[in-house]
């Protein structure tokens, strides 16, 4: 693995589809090694995270139009709890 991060992105995406079951263990350190990691490394590295669901971490979704039309639906839907923090005014004092 060289020291630049010109492979930071390709590295979060292999990453972030196989925490979010997109990709095997076997693919995903496949597209690792591709990267210039060791497979041994590679394996450790991904065997350590958990196979957790993952919420916009790289600022765009990978998903189908037809479902990223639905959870937008279910989100206005929900309204106030669905609102992002920075929506929620913090001066409580008066």
């Amino acid at each position: 693995m060289t020291d630049k991060l010109e492979n930071h992105d390709d590295v979060v995406e292999v990453f972030t589809d196989y925490k979010a079951g997109m990709r095997t263990l076997a693919t995903a350190t496949a597209a690792m090694k591709k990267l210039g990691f060791e497979e041994g490394v590679a394996r450790a590295l991904l065997k350590a995270m958990r196979r957790d669901n993952i919420i916009d971490i790289r600022g765009y979704s990978k998903q189908p139009d037809h479902l990223r039309r639905g959870t937008e639906t279910l989100m206005r839907k929900r309204g106030a709890c669905g609102k992002a923090a920075s929506g929620v005014e913090t001066d409580n004092k008066s």
